[in-house]
This record gives C-alpha cells, structure tokens and sequence, in this order.
C-alpha cells in the first residue's frame, strides 16, 4: 500500500478484503488491478456502490496529517460513517488496489452483524451530518442521489427493527424522525420514489405490503 501511494501519489489507498468465518482460502492469481479516484468520486462511492470498501477504515493506509483536526466519534458504532465524508474532502487522490491483503474474521455476534440494537440507529445519526455535509459542501452530489439514498436507508433501518425487540417503540420513533429529515430534504428535488416514500410516510405496514 505505501508503495502504491508513492507511485500514484495517493493520500489514501486502500486494498481488497478477503472475508472468513472458519478457514483462510489461499488468494487467486489475479490480475492486480489499481483504480484512481478523485475526492468527489470517493465521497460520492460512500454511498452510490454497494461496496463498503469505500467507508469502512480498516485496509486502508492514510497520509498522517489528514487527521491533524479530525477525529472518530467517541460512543457510536459505525464509527467510520461518521467521518468518511469529512476524510475524503481533504485529499486530491483515493486509490484503490483489488489485491486482497486484508483479511476480515466474520463474526456472526460483532457488533454490527449480531442482533439489533438501539445504536444500530447510529448509522441514520452519520448519514444525517453527511446530508448536511453535502448540501453545504458537494450540493450537486446531494440531489442528484444522497437525498433519495438516505430516505431509503431510514426505511431499511425501520425494517430491521425485529418485532420483540425490547426498545421497538423507541427504536421506530427514532426512525421515522431521520426519515422525516430526509424525507424534507428531498423538497425541490426531482425524485421517482417520493410517492413511494409518501405511502411510508403515511402507513409504514402499507409500503411493506406493497414494496418489500
């Protein structure tokens, strides 16, 4: 990694993930491929892919001084939701290596794949400074697709809360307030889903008939 950030001059450069549960499979001889991205690309990828390569801290090597006035949030989970935005904004080059050199034991009772809990809600809280983050910083970025992604988002979330969950009730209050949030940040952007998003707004039990 310290050699690609040489070679490419890249602040940031992160490697391919290699998950496990039980035993280690030996690496395929691949073609080893490194991509380029620029500060708006990578923010925009914190959201727009499905790989969470791109937010997650761990396999990732970072120029020191981009963390001279930047922290992680102390408390929460999802801890890197909350200060990828803010990372990337600060360099010029992201890139990425599909070399697998990372190696994530899967643990099905971890903190963000066990059970539901009350500080799953965290996620909606980092997402919440990010929508701010881009309307002040990156606007174009926002409307074009974070404001829908985020309504979406808020319902998944309500959707995981199981139905014995103790703190249900807060749980789903919690939800819909960020919902609400992001469901009024959509005004004065064109977007295919607001009715959808109307029907959960009005009757979540309807818009899980009708869409899940």
């Amino acid at each position: 990694l310290l050699n690609i950030a040489k070679n490419k001059n890249a602040e940031i450069v992160s490697c391919g993930v290699k998950r496990f549960k039980d035993t280690i499979e030996k690496n395929e001889n691949k073609v080893v491929e490194i991509k380029e991205y620029s500060s708006t690309e990578a923010i925009a990828n914190t959201y727009k892919t499905a790989d969470m390569e791109f937010v997650i801290s761990c396999a990732k090597l970072f120029k020191s001084d981009i963390f001279d006035n930047l922290r992680f949030k102390v408390g929460v989970i999802h801890e890197d939701e909350f200060v990828i935005h803010y990372i990337f904004d600060k360099v010029n080059k992201f890139a990425v290596t599909s070399q697998k050199l990372y190696y994530y034991f899967y643990n099905d009772n971890s903190i963000t794949i066990g059970n539901f809990k009350l500080k799953r809600i965290d996620i909606l809280r980092a997402l919440q400074d990010r929508a701010e983050f881009l309307k002040q910083n990156y606007l174009e970025l926002y409307k074009e697709s974070f404001a829908t992604f985020f309504v979406y988002r808020c319902i998944e979330i309500f959707f995981e809360i199981p139905k014995d969950f103790k703190e249900k009730k807060l749980a789903q209050k919690l939800t819909k307030q960020y919902f609400n949030l992001a469901y009024k940040g959509l005004k004065g952007i064109k977007s295919p889903s607001k009715k959808r998003f109307l029907i959960f707004k009005i009757c979540p039990s309807l818009y899980r008939r009708l869409f899940r």
